[in-house]
């Protein structure tokens, strides 16, 4: 996905309006406080520590910043056969770790089984 990014984005990565990096969501190489807006989709299924991800999330936020996460509802992944290995979360669990690390102001916007979570810091 980088590489494509990469070769989609090309002409923004080389007049400096863009940077595509790669990294684990528990330790970004990034400052903090440095983000307005952090988007995961369809990816929170691999984290290996939703509470660790979303601590460090919050952490390169600015004030004010907002994290939106896009999922399928868990009792739908249940269904398909490619994500008997996903760290399935349905939306309270993952309002919960929100919670937990500081984060205020949730909406859920719901499109049949797809969910967008948003959060401010």
């Amino acid at each position: 996905m980088v590489k494509e990014a990469r070769k989609l984005n090309k002409n923004y990565i080389d007049t400096g309006l863009m940077d595509i990096t790669q990294s684990d969501i528990e330790d970004m190489p990034f400052n903090d406080n440095i983000f307005d807006k952090v988007y995961t989709v369809h990816t929170i299924y691999f984290w290996n520590d939703l509470d660790k991800g979303l601590n460090e999330t919050y952490r390169v936020l600015k004030q004010n910043g907002a994290l939106y996460i896009s999922i399928m509802d868990k009792s739908h992944m249940k269904k398909l056969k490619r994500t008997q290995n996903f760290n399935l979360l349905d939306r309270q669990e993952i309002v919960t770790g929100l919670e937990n690390n500081n984060f205020r102001e949730m909406i859920i916007h719901n499109k049949g089984a797809y969910l967008c979570i948003e959060a401010k810091k």
